[in-house]
C-alpha cells in the first residue's frame, strides 16, 4: 500500500476493547485536552497567592481560595473513584446519552456557576493545606494520575451508566465532570480574587489605584508608560519567568523525542530548546565569531553534579532557543537551565552523548527531502528535489550535526577535517561510500557528510538515507530524489507521487480490513478483525520540496523511519507541514457481493463491521473478495461520485505466529503467501514508549511479486525497545497488501479507490 492513511495506523491499536464501550481516539482526546486545561487554570489561580490572600474570605459563608483549592484537591480522587463505582455496574449498549453533544453539555452545565451545590461532606475543606505550593503539589500529583488513566485506559467507560448530578451519566463522563468541576472552582477563585477587599501585593498596589484616585492614576499610569518606552525599559507587569516544556529539548535537525534511540544530545551538536519567554517577541540569530556565552540577553548553563558549562545560543527567540552544546559537555544526566534578562527557566534534563546524528531537511521537521546538494562543479551544487534528482554515482554533500565533538574552541569558525566518529550511510537500504564526515567551515556545530549515491541505489522520488555513527546511533531518516539520467524524479511503483509533486487537490477512498493476532500483554491469544471504509481529500501544495508521508512511501525494496511524539495509537503525531483538508462529505453507500450499508464518516472513517470474539460476540464482518460500489453525495469541496473496488483474496502472513520477540540489531525476515496477483505489499511496525511520550514506526515496501522481505537491523534500531512492563509499550508489525484504482469527483484533481488489509501481531522489540 503507497499510501497510509493516519486514521489506519490509530486505529490499529493492539487492544480493541468491547464496541460499545470503550472510547474513540476522539473521545480520549477530548477528555485529556478538558484535564490538561483545567490543570493548567487552577496552578496558575495560585500563582503569586499570599499568605493573607490565601484564607481571605470576602463573607463568612464564602469560601477563601485556600478551601476551594482544597475542595479541588480532594475532589480528584474521590470522582475518580466514582467513575470506578460505576463501572461496576452491569454493562449496557452504548446509551443515547453517550454523545459529543451530551459530553460537551455535561460540561458546559458543570461549570455554569449561576447554579450552586452542596459539596459532598468527604470533599467539604477542612484545612488541610497550609500555603498555595502544598495544594498544587497535592493536585499536580493526583491529577496526572488521572490524565495517566485518561489516556492509556482501556476500560469499557461508555457502556456503564449511573445517576450523576446532571442526569445519567457512563463512567467517561464522570470523568469530565472532574475536569469542568476544576474549572467552575477555579472561577470561584477567580471571583475571590476579583472581591475590592482582596488583600493586595506592594505591586498590584502600585499598578492599580482606588476610584477617588483614578484621574490622576491614569495620568501617571501614561508617564510610566511613556517613560518606559522612551528609555526601552521593561514594563513590570509584563514580566513572565521563561519556561522550558516538558521533552523540550531535542536535536536541531531531526527533532526526535528524547525517548527515540537517537534522542540524545551529541557534545558539538547543535539543539533546540522549546518553551515560553525565552528570549525577545522577535527572533535574531548570530553574524559573526566568536560566540559568546550571552546572546540578546539569553544564556544557558548545562549542568551536572556541580560541573557547568555554558552552551552558545545561535538563535533566540520567545518560544525556541537554537545553540552548541559545548564539545566538553559532561557524558549523561545533565539540567539546562535559561536564562533572559537575569530571569530563569526551569531546570530540564537532557541525555548527553559523544555522538547522535540528525539530517536537517528542506521543509524543516525532520522528516521528507533531505538537506542535500548534488556536487556538479564546484560552482554548481544545487539542492536535490524532485527536480532536481541525483544520479547513481554522483557525489552529493548532506548537512546534519551531531557526528562529535571537535577539539577547537566551539565558539570559533570550526576546522575542516574529518571527525574520529566513525560514519556510516544508506541510501534506499543500499551502503554508501562516505569521502568526508566532520564540521561545515562555516558554522559551528553544524557537519557534512559527503557521500557517493550508489550504483545500485533504488529509483524514485523519496529515496530513503540515514546515518549511523560508531556503529551504533542511527539518524532521522530524510529522503533524496534519484534518477538514473539526473532527471527530475518519477516513481513508477507509486500511484500516488505524481500527484503529490504536482500537487492540487487529492482524494483517497478506502476499504480497509484490520485484523491482529493478539498474544503479548493478555491471558489467551485472540484474533480482532475490523472492516472500515474511509475518505481523506487534501490540497496538496506540491513543488520541488514536495512530500506527504504515508503517501511518499519509499521505493521497492527500502524502509523507511516516521519518528513522533504522543502514542501513535492514540492520536500521537508524525512530525510534518499538513496539507489544508478538503470536504469530501460524510455520507457513504457501500454495496458488495449479497449486502449494503449506508454509512456517515467521522474523522474520515466509518466501521463497517468487526469480529470480536470477546464474550463470544457474533462474526459481523462486512467486506469479503470481490467487487464493491461505493458512491457517496459529497462534501463542501468534493462533488457526489461513484467509485468501483475490487477487494482482492487476503494475502497469509506465514511466519505471523513465530514473530514475537524481535531483536532490533538483526535483520527481521517476515513471510507470506501471495494474495492475488498485482497486490502491493509493505511491512508496517510500530512501536509506542508510553513512560517517555515517544513513538517511531518503520515502513518498507516489499518487490513486486515478493512472497518474503528483510527489515535490516539499521531500520530497526531507530525503534524504541518495548518496556519490560508491556502496559508501558504498544508495540506491533503489520504485513499489509492493497491494490489501487482511480476514480472521478468533480473538486479533485486525483482520485484514488484502494482495498487494504492489514495483518497484525503483538511484538516485542528487544
Amino acid at each position: 500500500m503507497r499510501k497510509l492513511l493516519a486514521f489506519s495506523i490509530l486505529a490499529a491499536a493492539p487492544i480493541l476493547a468491547a464496541e460499545n464501550g470503550a472510547m474513540t481516539p476522539a473521545e480520549r482526546a477530548y477528555l485529556v485536552e478538558q484535564l490538561e486545561k483545567s490543570k493548567a487554570d487552577f496552578l496558575s489561580s495560585l500563582d503569586g497567592v499570599t499568605a493573607a490572600q490565601w484564607t481571605f474570605k470576602p463573607s463568612p459563608e464564602v469560601w477563601s481560595v485556600a478551601e476551594c483549592a482544597e475542595h479541588i484537591v480532594l475532589s480528584e480522587d474521590f470522582l475518580r473513584g466514582f467513575s470506578q463505582s460505576t463501572l461496576k455496574t452491569p454493562v449496557v449498549d452504548r446509551p443515547a446519552t453517550s454523545t459529543a453533544e451530551q459530553d460537551q453539555k455535561v460540561v458546559a452545565m458543570v461549570g455554569d456557576r449561576s447554579h450552586k451545590a452542596k459539596a459532598p461532606e468527604p470533599i467539604v475543606p477542612s484545612g488541610k493545606f497550609p500555603t498555595p505550593a502544598d495544594a498544587a503539589k497535592e493536585f499536580t500529583a493526583r491529577r496526572d494520575k488521572n490524565l495517566e488513566y485518561a489516556r492509556t485506559t482501556n476500560d469499557d467507560l461508555r457502556a456503564h451508566v449511573t445517576k450523576g448530578p446532571v442526569g445519567n451519566m457512563d463512567s467517561y463522563q464522570i470523568l469530565l465532570l472532574m475536569a469542568s468541576h476544576t474549572g467552575r472552582h477555579t472561577a470561584q477563585i477567580r471571583e475571590v480574587e476579583a472581591n475590592p477587599d482582596y488583600p493586595k501585593t506592594s505591586a498590584q498596589l502600585i499598578a492599580g489605584v482606588k476610584m477617588s484616585q483614578r484621574t490622576r492614576g491614569q495620568s501617571m499610569c501614561r508617564f510610566v508608560l511613556l517613560l518606559a518606552a522612551a528609555l526601552e525599559l521593561p514594563f513590570p507587569a509584563s514580566a513572565q519567568l521563561p519556561s522550558i516544556k516538558l521533552h523540550g529539548i531535542v536535536n536541531a535537525a531531526s527533532f526526535f523525542a528524547a525517548g527515540l534511540p537517537g534522542g540524545s544530545i551529541a557534545r558539538g551538536s547543535i539543539f533546540t530548546i522549546f518553551g515560553g519567554a525565552l528570549g525577545p517577541a522577535q527572533g535574531t540569530q548570530v553574524s559573526s565569531f566568536p560566540l559568546g556565552n550571552t546572546f540578546s540577553g539569553v544564556s544557558i548553563t548545562v549542568t551536572q553534579a556541580g560541573n557547568v558549562v555554558n552552551a552558545l545560543p545561535l538563535f533566540v527567540r520567545q518560544d525556541q532557543i537554537n545553540a552548541v552544546m559545548p564539545s566538553n559537555a559532561p557524558l549523561g544526566w545533565v539540567s539546562v537551565q535559561v536564562t533572559y534578562n537575569n530571569a530563569r527557566s526551569n531546570p530540564a534534563p537532557a541525555y548527553v552523548v559523544n555522538d547522535s546524528a540528525g539530517i536537517f531537511t528542506s521543509i524543516g521537521t525532520g522528516l521528507g527531502p533531505g538537506a542535500i546538494h548534488n556536487f556538479v562543479t564546484a560552482a554548481s551544487q544545487p539542492a536535490n528535489s524532485t527536480a532536481n534528482s541525483a544520479k547513481p554515482g554522483q557525489v552529493v554533500t548532506l548537512f546534519a550535526t551531531g557526528l562529535g565533538p571537535i577539539t577547537s574552541p566551539d565558539n570559533q569558525a570550526p576546522p575542516a577535517g574529518t571527525l574520529p566518529t566513525p560514519v556510516e550511510v544508506w541510501v534506499g537500504g543500499v551502503p554508501a561510500s562516505v569521502s568526508y564526515s566532520g564540521r561545515s567551515p562555516c558554522c559551528s556545530g553544524l557537519d557534512q557528510v559527503i557521500f557517493t549515491v550508489p550504483s545500485a541505489a533504488p529509483q524514485g522520488c523519496w529515496v530513503p538515507v540515514e546515518i549511523r555513527t560508531s556503529h551504533a546511533t542511527v539518524s532521522n531518516f530524510v529522503s533524496m530524489a534519484v534518477d538514473p539520467k539526473g532527471a527530475p524524479c518519477s516513481d513508477p511503483s507509486n500511484p500516488f507521487s505524481r500527484a503529490i509533486v504536482n500537487g492540487g487537490s487529492f482524494g483517497l477512498l478506502t476499504l480497509l480490513r484490520m485484523a491482529v493476532h493478539e498474544d503479548l500483554g493478555v491471558n489467551s491469544a485472540i484474533d480482532v478483525t475490523e472492516d472500515f471504509v474511509t475518505m481523506t481529500a487534501t490540497n496538496q501544495p506540491g513543488g520541488a520540496f514536495a512530500f506527504a508521508p504515508f503517501a511518499g512511501t519509499p521505493p521497492p525494496g527500502s524502509c523507511t523511519v516516521y519518528p513522533g511524539s504522543g502514542d501513535f495509537f492514540e492520536g500521537g503525531n508524525v512530525p510534518q507541514v499538513a496539507p489544508p483538508a478538503l470536504d469530501p462529505g460524510k455520507q457513504f453507500q457501500v454495496s458488495g457481493p449479497g449486502s449494503s450499508q449506508s454509512v456517515t464518516l467521522q474523522y474520515s472513517a466509518a466501521p463497517l463491521g468487526s469480529y470480536l470474539p470477546l464474550y463470544s460476540l457474533p462474526n459481523l464482518l462486512f467486506l469479503a473478495p470481490g467487487k464493491y460500489a461505493v458512491s457517496s453525495t459529497g462534501g463542501a469541496n468534493v462533488g457526489p461520485f461513484n467509485a468501483s473496488v475490487t477487494v482482492p483474496s487476503p494475502l497469509t502472513w506465514t511466519n505471523r505466529d513465530q514473530t514475537t520477540i524481535v531483536s532490533r540489531s538483526q535483520s527481521l525476515t517476515l513471510e507470506w503467501s501471495a494474495g492475488a496477483a498485482n497486490q502491493t505489499v509493505t511491512i508496517l511496525g510500530i512501536d509506542s514508549d508510553l513512560p517517555t511520550n515517544s513513538s517511531a514506526l518503520f515502513l518498507c515496501t516489499a518487490p513486486v511479486g515478493a512472497t518474503s522481505f528483510s527489515v535490516p537491523p539499521e531500520v530497526l534500531a531507530a525503534i524504541p525497545a518495548t518496556q519490560p512492563s508491556l502496559l508501558h509499550s504498544k508495540s506491533v508489525i503489520y504485513v499489509i497488501s492493497s491494490n489501487d484504482s482511480t476514480f472521478a469527483a468533480s473538486g479533485l484533481n486525483a482520485a484514488h479507490a484502494d482495498a487494504v488489509f492489514m495483518s497484525g501481531k503483538t511484538v516485542s522489540f528487544e
